[in-house]
């Protein structure tokens, strides 16, 4: 916008703008701009006149007393003397004041620069803008210039600038070259108190400790100092939920009070509880991988082989155990072998194979270990078939079997 006296602007209102960015990088910055400025159309206004020149004492009253005669013999003195350095005329000559119209046009805005931290203190930077004429090029007959300059800072606000600002191109409308100081005080009195971040991002993915793959479903609590799970915490401004449940990928996040909180706890069926200690830095996005371990179901095994009695192949057969709700388990029909896993305990199976007279056995399972049951079956013999039975004995003239008889 424009201002001052109206007959001194030879222009109307300008109107412009432009559009800024910034890349950080580490200790760099990469500022850029680019822009356009709408010129506001010429007036007549008072203006400079470089193509004339006045004698400077032409501006006062007509001579010191006030005779025309006498003022233009003194303006003449000064025409023959002001090419003269030793006279005291030298210099009265000026461009004087003339109304004008100046021709103006609109602008393309651009510029790019870099800072470089070198320190806590020091920062080089680097620029280059110019101003575009919409009849000229932009670096030929228009302004663009480029500044290498450093900035020192002190703890206390105080900065100070220096540069030195280059023509960009031979033919640029600007300078050849010009320096550049400037410094400035900044002070926290007048400035917004700033409240003080006391809350942390909490966030992290549970894993399972055997496997290594993310779990879902697994509930997230914040545990304070005193030990205690809380439901809502506050953080934020406002108040907010403590407790959060993992998604498919095993992830989850919490705003927390840093100071409030030392651990979470994470919890589902299947898993064995667990809390973990964590170290909550405000403003922050604290990063937590958390590993459940399943729990642990006591459990034995029972291990054996079915045969036939007489040949010792193997039998085919089912394994049945009374008094649970565990389906008849076969066992490999390839060697006859069979493992079996279950809770400790006292059971009783039985064992039943086609062609073959069923036989049982009662055995404990023991937790972590494995119980050895081999079993050997009898055929049901054919009728017609003839078998011998040995090792029976029988009380004399009589068709009974003494206690003492052994069957094998």
């Amino acid at each position: 916008m424009t201002h001052g006296f109206v007959e001194l602007v030879p222009f109307r209102t300008d109107y412009g703008a432009k559009f800024l960015g910034t890349i950080k990088v580490g200790p760099a910055q990469l500022h850029g701009n680019i822009g356009y400025l709408k010129a506001g159309k010429s007036r007549d206004a008072f203006g400079i006149d470089y193509g004339t020149v006045a004698p400077a004492c032409d501006t006062t009253e007509a001579g010191w007393d006030g005779d025309s005669t006498s003022r233009r013999s003194f303006i003449d003195s000064i025409e023959l003397h002001r090419n003269d350095p030793a006279s005291s005329y030298y210099g009265y000559w000026v461009h004087p004041a003339a109304r004008m119209t100046v021709a103006r046009e609109d602008q393309v805005l651009w510029g790019a620069g870099l800072e470089i931290a070198a320190g806590p203190y020091v920062t080089f930077l680097v620029e280059a803008h110019g101003e575009k004429y919409k009849s000229a090029a932009y670096l030929w007959g228009s302004p663009a210039v480029v500044t290498p300059g450093i900035r020192f800072k002190s703890p206390g606000g105080f900065t100070i600038d220096g540069g030195c600002e280059f023509k960009l191109a031979p033919h640029a409308a600007s300078p050849d070259w010009n320096a550049l100081f400037g410094f400035s005080v900044t002070t926290g009195t007048l400035s917004k108190r700033v409240k003080l971040v006391t809350d942390g991002t909490l966030a992290g993915t549970v894993i399972d400790k055997e496997t290594g793959k993310p779990v879902r479903g697994v509930t997230i609590t914040a545990v304070d100092t005193a030990g205690k799970a809380l439901a809502t915490v506050k953080a934020g401004g406002k108040t907010r939920p403590a407790v959060v449940v993992t998604d498919s990928t095993g992830a989850f996040s919490l705003l927390l009070p840093a100071k409030r909180i030392k651990a979470l706890r994470a919890e589902l069926k299947g898993y064995v509880t667990r809390d973990v200690k964590v170290a909550i830095q405000p403003a922050q996005v604290n990063q937590a991988v958390v590993e459940l371990a399943k729990v642990e179901v006591p459990r034995g095994f029972i291990a054996g082989k079915v045969a036939d009695a007489k040949t010792g192949l193997p039998v085919r057969a089912l394994l049945t155990f009374a008094g649970t709700d565990f389906q008849p388990i076969p066992n490999d029909t390839g060697n006859g072998t069979y493992t079996i896993g279950m809770s400790p305990g006292s059971y009783k199976v039985i064992i039943t194979a086609a062609g073959y007279n069923p036989d049982s056995s009662e055995y404990v399972v023991e937790n972590k270990k494995t119980t050895p049951k081999d079993f050997a079956l009898r055929m049901i013999p054919k009728k017609g078939e003839r078998f011998v039975l040995r090792g029976l004995n029988f009380a004399p003239n009589k068709a009974v079997i003494t206690d003492g008889s052994v069957l094998f």
